[in-house]
C-alpha cells in the first residue's frame, strides 16, 4: 500500500467515525427522531403508539398556516425544527401552500409548536387540529 491510498483511507475512516458515533452515542441515550412513519422503525420507538409504546390506530394531523416561507429551504427549516422538537410520526411543509402539517400519535403543545417555529423566523397564524383513523 502507498503513502496516498494510505492517507486516503486514513481520511476515510476519520469521516465515517465522525458521522457515525455521534448516531451511536445518541440511540444509547435514546435520542433519536423517528419522523417518516415507523412501518420500517427499527429501533422499537413510540411514535406510533401512545405514550406506553402500544400501537393506537388514532392519529391526529395538526394543519399550521404559517408566514414567512419563500422556499423549499424554509420547509425544510420548519420540518427540521418540529423533527427535533416533538415526538411525530410525519411533518411536511409546503411554502406554496403556506401550511405545514405535522402528523403526531402523542399530544403536542400547541403553544410551544408555535414558539420553536416563531423561533425560527417563521409565523404561525393558525392551527387546525383533526382525527385520522
Amino acid at each position: 500500500m502507498n503513502l496516498g491510498t494510505a492517507l486516503v483511507l486514513a481520511v476515510l475512516v476519520a469521516i465515517v467515525s465522525a458521522i457515525v458515533l455521534p448516531m451511536v452515542r445518541r440511540r444509547r441515550r435514546g435520542e433519536f427522531s423517528c419522523s417518516g412513519g415507523c412501518s420500517g422503525c427499527s429501533h422499537a420507538c413510540s411514535c406510533a403508539g401512545n405514550a406506553s409504546g402500544k400501537s393506537d390506530s388514532s392519529l391526529t394531523r395538526l394543519t399550521l398556516e404559517v408566514d414567512g416561507m419563500s422556499c423549499s429551504m424554509c420547509e425544510t427549516h420548519i420540518n427540521d425544527v418540529v423533527r427535533r422538537n416533538f415526538l411525530i410520526v410525519n411533518v411536511k411543509s409546503s411554502f406554496r401552500q403556506g401550511q405545514t402539517v405535522v402528523l403526531t400519535a402523542l399530544p403536542i403543545d400547541e403553544q410551544k409548536l408555535r414558539n420553536v417555529i416563531c423561533d425560527t423566523g417563521y409565523k404561525v397564524l393558525s392551527i387546525r387540529t383533526d382525527k385520522v383513523s
